[in-house]
């Protein structure tokens, strides 16, 4: 019998032993099926024990069937100091007059990237890896070492750096191996899922999937001209599908990793650049204009059209507070403070109400800020929520995705929170949207589905017809068909009728 991946404890008798993707809840974080992570001190917690100064935008992107042993470390970037100054003594972290003198020495410093690790790569015991190494498929990491370069796939390193002690295959086997990717079932076709409900769904649904070149889709929109919008992080590229034709794509700078995309007022599409900390506008034709947010290293992450004209996004890591920022058409930025310290405010939408309402991810708790900026926040009734997506229903009330918790919620404009449990409350749900027909959809990153949710409470979901896709956005389509973008390079595209 294969292993349930969304078990975190695949073997019931030794606790030691997890698997990690149901575990993680950090967006920075990701980490594909069946990777488990053995230690008998503490397993659970490799999140918060193991990943190590996951302060700035960088993430930790580990693949499928991967094997870390005890005391494994991935150093991220924030454990990086200045070195082209004088001095490597971190001033500016210590604020007042320091951090006057010095911000500009710290927010020159290049970045180096996400930490990126294939898949069936074995960890040994206590092994370090720096940050911005990537790891190639099949390769192992001898215990003990410390990884400070790119590793080869199927390539053994080890020693203090780490160097190359041997290949495991000669240069053609390696190449029949990635080439059959074993690890990876394989992707395509079009499928009907029954819902996860334990009865036959009302709504049947047939999904097609649309492979893009050039990168992970991570976000989608639909843009004036009826056609889809999507932004792919890995990359630093917008992409752009019409329905029925050929995908195409606009280059940005590669690390500036553009996240969630929307139409603006002004008929352009505008985007968040999460590791530039800069926000984005592109119009039809492909211009692109950058506009850098004043407090640095913010982190950019939601944005959404506001009521006034303007465009309003988050600020994950601002301060360490978190900030909304607005932006107008025409590139001036203005910023109002979160009154909840390391809230990590995520996704936002425009309210019913004419206000702008954003999950707080790391404060499990939802915000409404008005026109004038006055913030409103409202708790929610489950502990470690991690809510993430939100949008505006057909119900007059907000619906958000709480990632940690594994639950649909929906607060009405004067607060009141109802809470609806997912089937598989390991599914991870991570964005939502409504559709033109009175339900909420949502996609289930860890669960591998798309799902709906009725204002009365009403769940069905659908599994992907490729394992391991890794579904993020979702938007109504310019079709009226649901859209979802998927990290392993393609865009889903969901048809839904009623028998």
């Amino acid at each position: 019998m294969t292993p349930d991946p969304s078990t975190p404890h695949p073997l019931p008798a030794h606790e030691r032993v997890v698997f990690l993707k149901p575990l993680v809840t950090s967006p920075s974080v990701v980490v594909g099926e069946y990777t488990y992570y053995d230690d008998p001190d503490g397993a659970t917690e490799f999140e918060h024990r193991n990943v190590l100064y996951a302060y700035g935008p960088e993430r930790l992107v580990i693949g499928r069937y991967c094997a870390i042993a005890a005391g494994t470390r991935f150093l991220m970037a924030g454990a990086e100091h200045p070195t082209m100054g004088a001095s490597t003594y971190p001033f500016t972290m210590f604020g007042g007059e320091w951090a006057e003198k010095t911000l500009d020495v710290v927010t020159s410093m290049p970045s180096r990237g996400d930490t990126v690790v294939g898949n069936d790569v074995w960890f040994g015991h206590r092994s370090t890896v720096m940050p911005g190494v990537r790891i190639g498929d099949g390769a192992i990491i001898a215990a003990g070492a410390v990884v400070t370069a790119d590793v080869p796939p199927y390539t053994i390193v080890g020693g203090n750096p780490a160097r190359p002690i041997r290949q495991r295959f000669d240069d053609a086997d390696i190449a029949r191996l990635l080439r059959a990717a074993w690890w990876d079932p394989g992707r395509g076709g079009t499928r009907r899922r029954p819902a996860r409900t334990g009865r036959e769904p009302v709504t049947q649904v047939s999904i097609e999937e649309y492979a893009v070149a050039g990168g992970s889709p991570y976000a989608l929109t639909t843009g004036p001209d009826d056609a889809l919008w999507f932004t792919m992080v890995d990359s630093g590229r917008i992409g752009r599908l019409v329905p029925g034709a050929e995908p195409a794509h606009h280059q940005l700078e590669p690390t500036c990793g553009p996240t969630v995309i929307t139409t603006g007022p002004d008929g352009a599409l505008w985007f968040t650049e999460y590791r530039a900390h800069r926000i984005g506008r592109i119009t039809l034709d492909g211009t692109v204009t950058e506009f850098t947010v004043p407090t640095p290293d913010c982190a950019p992450f939601g944005i959404a059209a506001g009521p006034d004209g303007a465009l309003w996004f988050t600020e994950t890591a601002a301060d360490r507070i978190g900030r909304i920022g607005r932006i107008a058409v025409d590139g001036r930025i203005t910023e109002f403070p979160v009154p909840v310290t390391g809230g990590f405010p995520s996704a936002i939408t425009a309210g019913p109400d004419g206000g702008m309402w954003f999950t707080m991810n790391q404060a499990d708790a939802v915000g409404r800020i008005g026109m004038d900026g006055a913030v409103t926040v409202h708790s929610l009734p489950s502990p470690a929520a991690a809510p993430v997506g939100i949008t505006a229903g057909p119900d007059g009330a907000l619906w958000y995705v709480a990632i940690a918790a594994g639950q649909i919620g929906r607060i009405t404009v004067d607060g009141q929170i109802t809470e609806f449990p997912l089937p598989d409350r390991a599914g991870r749900p991570h964005a939502i949207t409504a559709d033109a027909d009175g339900a909420l959809w949502f996609t289930e990153w860890a669960g591998n589905r798309v799902g709906s949710i009725t204002p009365q409470g009403v769940i069905e979901s659908y599994d992907l017809p490729t394992r391991g896709a890794e579904p993020h956005g979702i938007t109504l389509g310019p079709d009226g068909a649901l859209w979802t973008a998927l990290e392993i390079g393609a865009l889903a595209r969901i048809g839904r009728h009623r028998p």
